[in-house]
């Protein structure tokens, strides 16, 4: 049975970072926010095969698209540009994985919570109900039938994408202490709870509705 995974990556809730500094160009330590960046999505490419992942295809889904090393990716994945990404059906794919997430905008102490953009938006409804980013993702790719099986992030990003998926499987890799400051677990430790969650997403694929 064919298992294409799709992974969408964002940038302000991968592990290791905790600060809102730290997700700006401008850091003086920006280039170790990328390299978490490379280290949780390929502890995500990792856990999907092994899952059972047929092929992996992952998109830099953070602001321009242009966050990712070059070189760093799992050599396995095939990268999709986030333009491409946009302007084609998604219908080769059968399963969604989402890494580095944070929660909607008006979530109380989640780690910088915004919908798109923080200075722009702040709600945005399907049906009257508010969803956030995690939301548009599992909107858009489940009217092709394809379910989002697993989610890392923030402890309140993990819980929203529960409260939409109930079964798809989580990576609580920090904890908002307030919006603009988290606490991160242990790295290692979070690249393992990434990669195990990636893998029983991607095992239980079939019974994860979207």
């Amino acid at each position: 049975m064919r298992k294409n995974i799709l992974i969408i990556t964002d940038l302000e809730g991968i592990s290791g970072v905790s600060t809102i500094e730290e997700v700006q160009p401008e850091y003086k330590n920006y280039q170790r926010t990328l390299e978490y960046l490379m280290d949780d999505t390929n502890a995500a490419i990792n856990g999907a095969f092994l899952g059972g992942a047929t092929d992996v295809f992952v998109v830099d889904g953070h602001c321009t698209g242009i966050n990712f090393i070059e070189g760093a990716l799992d050599k396995r994945a095939i990268q999709v540009p986030a333009s491409e990404f946009s302007t084609n059906p998604p219908d080769k794919y059968d399963a969604l994985i989402t890494i580095g997430c944070h929660p909607m905008a008006g979530t109380t102490n989640g780690f910088l919570d915004h919908t798109q953009s923080a200075s722009q938006w702040f709600e945005y409804k399907v049906g009257g109900k508010a969803y956030g980013e995690i939301g548009q993702q599992a909107i858009t790719l489940g009217a092709y039938n394809i379910p989002l099986v697993m989610v890392s992030g923030d402890l309140l990003a993990c819980k929203e994408a529960r409260e939409l998926v109930p079964t798809v499987a989580t990576a609580t890799v920090k904890t908002g202490i307030c919006r603009n400051k988290a606490e991160c677990i242990p790295h290692i430790e979070a690249l393992k709870l990434i990669e195990n969650a990636a893998c029983d997403g991607v095992q239980r694929m079939d019974e994860i509705i979207c």
